[in-house]
């Protein structure tokens, strides 16, 4: 993921200056006539210019801003944040994604400032998640873009959009999801069409696309796709997205082998990349005549090719993931050359640097972790000190005025003086031992609230990958057995355990989020559109299931959507679910009854015994024997949790095994709403 960044960040800069003019030269003189805000934003939108034509010439700019940042020049809040944006993605562009981090905490305040623009605080809570998303912790990426995009849609903001969109299928292409992948790229290539003065954008999802269909292994896709990127980013100028297009063509080839045309690909390349002076070019050239020398079967060569690549990096910057991608095509390329000995050498070595790469991941978490920790003591401590510098100064003027006083009451008033100082001397340090007793109970809640949520993402992340493994071997060995109706059943109740496990995981997670990051973040909700959309991520199920959901003319609500989201989702699988119907029909109706909006959702399932009407809300309760019906027994239990947040009620109306059931969600109507609803009411009785 990391040898992305260059590409997702500078989708950013898209956003940051969409208006920068194509004709603007770096040489430009009377910069010295011109106010500082002006010169600073010059500088701002070179770096714009340069990261798609040069990148080498991105540093003298960061270097120029950050020297008007300390000089005390006048500079606006909105041009301190462009700057703050632009310093993160220089960052990116050198690696360090620690001081990405340092950056983003020291500066998150910047957005309460006046005068911060919508765009740049959509652009700082995009560096934010795609910051989490570099480190690791996917699960708060995928919120914070939902979330982008969920806004975007509201407001309408197509670059937004496109980021979020774009981003998303970053994450499932890492993930090995192509068709989720591709689902989100296409989505971002169709909104970004749309606008006049995106070109440039287009370039990064072809870009995108053809990394996906190489992983598919659907090389025509590749290559189409290919070609447009060729042709759009030389129109452009854009000399960084061109050459990497260009080593594509000569990967597609090989795939499709092609040897002939790929070798002259490839010459075109490295003509390319002498012209340009630039090292990195060169190397990247080197690792593609590697990929060349091997499909022409020169064993001998591609090694020592490879060799020189080691040797070469061993002596510069030492990367390590790019030193275990030449280790291990040194060791496959030696086993082929029938060379053991030196095969055996560089495996030794790729696993002492795989081994590294993992402790240095784990060392950067936990970097990241102090670093987010040392900014928020920090604030922390200017709070405390603010409060005590104004607690000081109201002490002193409470002084000055007993003084004056006793100055006109020196005798009457004396001993009560004495009195009082006494009791303020007592007061202040009861107040300032109760304040650090209160400080420890903080920071050891705190700890303890960090230890839950690492134990939540152990659960709902790093358990899921060795499940998968399970379940998708699980799967491929029972293909593989034959007629041994045995084996085959073992690895079906295998699979279908695993699959069982994997949905109580989903659950557990969903069941944490609810109970620690629900936030009142309540607007007006179209219904109608909402079960479609829910409709949309059920469709499997649904085509699967024979199943039918009804609904009409339901209201627009005041109301949390993600969370109304999946209370309405799991009502309706819960029905579909537990239902031995042809065909599973789920009606959905509305009343408003009083101050209460009330949804009923009807179902022809296999029902509920009535002493069991209460109980099926509880923690893992379920009725009815894993092997027949799926589910991790939270399903309902969740819903009620959420509806005990909105300050709502579920409950069932009616229900009677084998007659199906009635489920009623109900929850007070907002003051938001109020007048819009007594509206409708007037219209109606006219």
């Amino acid at each position: 993921m990391k040898e992305k960044n260059l590409y997702i960040i500078s989708i950013l800069l898209l956003v940051i200056n969409p208006l920068f003019s194509q004709i603007q030269n770096d040489k430009e003189s009377n910069l010295e006539t011109l106010p500082d805000s002006l010169v600073f934003q010059n500088y701002i939108d070179s770096i714009s210019k340069y990261v798609y034509r040069d990148s080498r010439k991105i540093e003298d700019y960061v270097s120029l801003c950050q020297t008007m940042i300390t000089s005390g020049k006048e500079l606006s809040n909105a041009n301190r944040l462009d700057f703050v944006l632009n310093k993160t993605y220089y960052q990116y562009t050198l690696d360090n994604t620690l001081k990405v981090v340092e950056i983003i905490e020291t500066n998150r305040s910047m957005l309460e400032l006046k005068g911060i623009s919508y765009k740049q605080k959509k652009n700082f809570k995009y560096l934010d998640g795609y910051t989490s998303m570099v480190l690791g912790n996917l699960e708060d990426a995928q919120l914070s873009f939902y979330q982008l995009l969920d806004e975007s849609l509201d407001q309408k903001d197509s670059s937004t959009m496109f980021q979020s969109l774009y981003s998303l299928g970053e994450i499932y292409l890492n993930q090995k999801e192509y068709e989720t992948a591709e689902k989100y790229f296409l989505d971002a290539y169709e909104v970004i069409k749309k606008t006049t003065r995106r070109s440039s954008s287009r370039v990064h999802v072809y870009l995108e696309l053809v990394n996906l269909y190489l992983a598919k292994k659907d090389f025509v896709k590749a290559q189409n796709y290919n070609e447009i990127g060729i042709h759009l980013s030389d129109s452009l100028m854009m000399l960084d997205f061109k050459f990497d297009f260009s080593l594509n063509q000569v990967n597609i080839l090989i795939k499709r082998n092609k040897i002939i045309a790929a070798r002259g690909a490839y010459n075109r390349a490295l003509t390319f990349a002498k012209k340009m002076e630039n090292v990195s070019y060169e190397i990247k050239c080197k690792e593609a005549k590697i990929l060349l020398l091997r499909a022409e079967k020169n064993y001998n060569s591609a090694l020592e090719n490879a060799e020189e690549l080691i040797a070469k990096e061993k002596k510069g910057q030492k990367i390590l993931p790019t030193l275990l991608r030449y280790y291990k095509s040194a060791h496959e390329l030696a086993d082929k050359n029938q060379n053991h000995d030196k095969a055996y050498e560089y495996l030794l070595q790729f696993n002492t640097i795989k081994d590294s790469l993992a402790l240095e991941e784990q060392l950067q978490k936990t970097e990241y972790a102090k670093v987010k920790f040392g900014v928020e003591q920090k604030e922390k401590e200017n709070t405390i000190l603010t409060a005590q510098i104004l607690q000081k100064k109201t002490q002193n003027q409470l002084l000055y005025s007993l003084a004056f006083f006793s100055f006109l009451l020196i005798i009457l008033l004396f001993g009560n003086v004495i009195q009082r100082r006494s009791y303020n001397r007592k007061l202040e340090k009861d107040v300032k031992n109760r304040t650090i007793e209160l400080e420890k109970s903080n920071v050891q809640l705190s700890k303890s609230n960090e230890e839950l949520s690492q134990f939540s993402h152990i659960l709902s992340h790093d358990l899921k990958e060795p499940l998968r493994s399970i379940v998708g071997f699980s799967s491929l060995a029972k293909k593989e057995v034959g007629e041994n109706k045995h084996l085959a059943e073992y690895l079906s109740f295998i699979n279908r355990s695993g699959k069982q496990l994997n949905k109580l995981i989903n659950d557990v997670a969903i069941f944490h989020q609810v109970g620690n990051e629900y936030r009142n973040d309540n607007k007006f909700v179209d219904v109608n559109e909402m079960l479609n959309s829910i409709l949309e991520s059920i469709r499997t199920v649904l085509m699967e299931k024979n199943a039918r959901v009804k609904f009409s003319n339901l209201p627009t609500i005041y109301a949390n959507r993600s969370l109304i989201f999946i209370v309405f989702k799991n009502l309706i699988e819960n029905g579909i679910k537990y239902n031995n119907s042809n065909t599973p029909i789920i009606h959905i109706k509305y009343e408003l009854k009083d101050t209460k909006h009330s949804f009923t959702f009807e179902d022809n399932g296999i029902g509920i015994a009535a002493e069991y009407h209460d109980k099926v809300f509880g923690m893992f309760k379920r009725l009815n024997d894993r092997s027949t019906y799926e589910g991790s027994g939270l399903g309902l239990n969740i819903v009620k949790k959420i509806m005990d947040k909105v300050n709502g009620n579920i409950g069932i109306l009616t229900s009677e095994e084998g007659r199906g059931s009635v489920f009623e969600v109900t929850f007070v109507l907002d003051e938001n709403e109020e007048n819009h609803f007594y509206k409708m009411d007037i219209s109606s009785s006219n």
